[in-house]
C-alpha cells in the first residue's frame, strides 16, 4: 500500500511539473505572435499615411564637420550597379497621365506612395498635379494636402544624379543612382538633418500594384524586377520585408 501510495504521488507530482514546464513554454510563444501581430499593425497605420516631415514645417539643422565626413564616408562606400533603364514616360506625365509610376513606392523607413494613373491615391487626400519641368531640367510635381499644404515632388530618373545643389553635407547625390527615385521635399535642401537622413528618405518602386487600405499593403508582393538587386540592399527589398526587419529588430 504504501509503495502504491508513493507511486501515485510521484506520478501526480511529475504531471504537475510537466505541466507547469509546458505552460512556460506555450505562455511566451502567445504573447510573442500577439506583439508581432500589434507591431506589425502599428507599422502598416504608419505607413498608410503621410511621412510627418512632408506635412510640417522643416528646420534645416546645422552642418557639422562631423556630418560632412559622414557623408563623404557614405559617398566611398556606396556600391557601382548597373543603370535600369527608367520607366518615366514624362510626355505623358506632363499631361497629367501618371500610368508609367503607378504602383507603391516606398523609402527605407517604410513610408509609401501608392499610384494610379490618374494620381496618388494612398495616402489619402493628396492632389498631385501634372509634371512640370524647370529651367535647370529636372521634372516635379506639386503635392495639396486638403487642409492646402503641400510639398515637392520631385522625379529623377535612373542614370541621373540629382543636382549638388540640393545637398549641404555633400557634393553629389548619394542616393541610388541605378533606379528610378521620387524625392519629397518642402525646400530646395534635401539633405535637412543629414545625409543618412535623406537617403532614408528617398522612395524607390516597390511593387506594380498600389496601396489603396492597410490590408492591401500587408498582402502585396514585389515584382521580379524590384528584386534583382542586391538582397542585403534595404532600398531593393519591399515594404513587407521592411515591416518584417523593424519587427525582428523590435523583439530582440
Amino acid at each position: 500500500m504504501k509503495k502504491k501510495t508513493l507511486l501515485m504521488s510521484g506520478l501526480t507530482l511529475l504531471l504537475a511539473t510537466s505541466g507547469l514546464l509546458l505552460s512556460k513554454q506555450l505562455r511566451p510563444q502567445t504573447d510573442n505572435s500577439q506583439l508581432m501581430i500589434s507591431k506589425i499593425s502599428e507599422k502598416q497605420n504608419k505607413t498608410a499615411k503621410l511621412r510627418p516631415n512632408l506635412s510640417k514645417p522643416v528646420t534645416l539643422q546645422p552642418v557639422t564637420a562631423a556630418g560632412k565626413e559622414a557623408g563623404q564616408t557614405i559617398l566611398e562606400q556606396r556600391p557601382d550597379k548597373p543603370i535600369q533603364t527608367s520607366k518615366f514616360d514624362f510626355a505623358s506625365l506632363q499631361n497629367g497621365d501618371f500610368t508609367s509610376i503607378t504602383g507603391t513606392w516606398s523609402d527605407a523607413k517604410g513610408w509609401l506612395f501608392g499610384f494610379s494613373p490618374s494620381g496618388i491615391v494612398t495616402p489619402n487626400g493628396l492632389h498631385l498635379s501634372a509634371l512640370y519641368q524647370k529651367e535647370s531640367g529636372q521634372y516635379q510635381a506639386n503635392v495639396q494636402l486638403e487642409n492646402g499644404y503641400g510639398f515637392v515632388l520631385y522625379f529623377y530618373p535612373a542614370g541621373t544624379k540629382i543636382p549638388s545643389s540640393h545637398f549641404r553635407f555633400t557634393k553629389e547625390d548619394p542616393s541610388d543612382i541605378s533606379r528610378d527615385r521620387l524625392v519629397g521635399s518642402q525646400t530646395a535642401i534635401f539633405d535637412t538633418t543629414s545625409t543618412q537622413d535623406f537617403i532614408d528618405s528617398v522612395y524607390y518602386k516597390v511593387s506594380d500594384s498600389s496601396v489603396h487600405s492597410n490590408q492591401d499593403f500587408s498582402t502585396q508582393t514585389s515584382t521580379t524586377e524590384q528584386l534583382a538587386g542586391s538582397e542585403a540592399d534595404p532600398l531593393s527589398q519591399t515594404t513587407e520585408a521592411l515591416v518584417s526587419q523593424a519587427t525582428t529588430s523590435e523583439n530582440e
